[in-house]
């Protein structure tokens, strides 16, 4: 914006003076204005942004899943109880203390003719044990000789042993090897002998006391030596009645071994 002053009197003199003198004076030019610029100091004052606070996440309590029972693992726990009960309340074992594993299944087969081979069971050096299996069986040959599934328990370093097992035939048969002498101790029926079945054999080894078990009727009790072959490995046999192609082949499933913790 520009401001002008004009002085009115002072200009009316001067220009009578000058007409006076007989000239016309040529007006001056009128000065150029200097422009008055306002500058408008503008204090600017910067307030600091106000700082949105963001509320904290709420933490969720997740709630911990509550455990579901293993109905089945539940059972075959009541079920292993129940067996040590029964064998307990039968004189078959004098404590229902010890110490339990499921194993895992074990299969094997043998083709040497009037021969049998085993294989260790593991974690089993304890004296006296249970052990239940369901042992399934097949011949190659459909006239075989005597063959069969079971165990070869109390073995010695020299190959000492004790041996029983469920036979094709169907008898329980058991027998110990001393320095390579083999003595049957007795047979007992169990039922129908078949080549190819499946049966659950419990064996209930108890001081010098050994007591078999075949689909939980109990067949027959064995004595062996009270002064040897007291402790030893355990492991599961296969007893071959034929050469002929895979002999005899032997399965081992749900396999539970009970040692004794004393």
């Amino acid at each position: 914006m520009l401001s002008k002053t004009v002085n009115l009197g002072m200009n009316l003199a001067l220009m009578f003076a000058l007409v006076g003198c007989g000239m016309l004076p040529t007006p001056a030019p009128a000065p150029t204005p200097t422009p008055i610029i306002i500058i408008q100091l503008i204090t600017a004052t910067f307030m600091p942004p106000t700082a949105t606070l963001t509320p904290a996440p709420t933490s969720t309590a997740t709630p911990r899943p509550s455990s579901t029972p293993d109905l089945a693992a539940t059972q075959e726990s009541a079920d292993q109880q129940a067996l040590i009960q029964k064998l307990f309340d039968g004189d078959f074992i004098s404590t229902t203390n010890w110490r339990h594993d499921s194993l895992i299944s074990y299969s094997d087969e043998w083709a040497k003719l009037g021969w049998y081979s085993w294989k260790p069971v593991p974690s089993s050096t304890s004296a006296d044990f249970i052990i239940r299996t369901d042992v399934s069986w097949e011949s190659a040959s459909n006239t075989p000789d005597d063959s069969g599934c079971g165990f070869v328990f109390r073995e010695q370093p020299n190959k000492d042993h004790y041996v029983i097992y469920i036979a094709m035939n169907g008898y329980l048969q058991a027998a110990h090897n001393l320095s390579s002498n083999w003595v049957n101790m007795g047979d007992a029926y169990y039922g129908k002998g078949s080549l190819s079945a499946k049966h659950n054999l419990t064996l209930v080894v108890s001081g010098n006391t050994f007591s078999v078990l075949v689909d939980d009727k109990f067949i027959r009790k064995y004595s062996g030596f009270k002064d040897k072959l007291t402790s030893g490995e355990l492991a599961y046999t296969v007893i071959s009645g034929t050469n002929k192609d895979f002999g005899t082949r032997c399965q081992f499933e749900n396999t539970q071994l009970w040692t004794n913790p004393d």
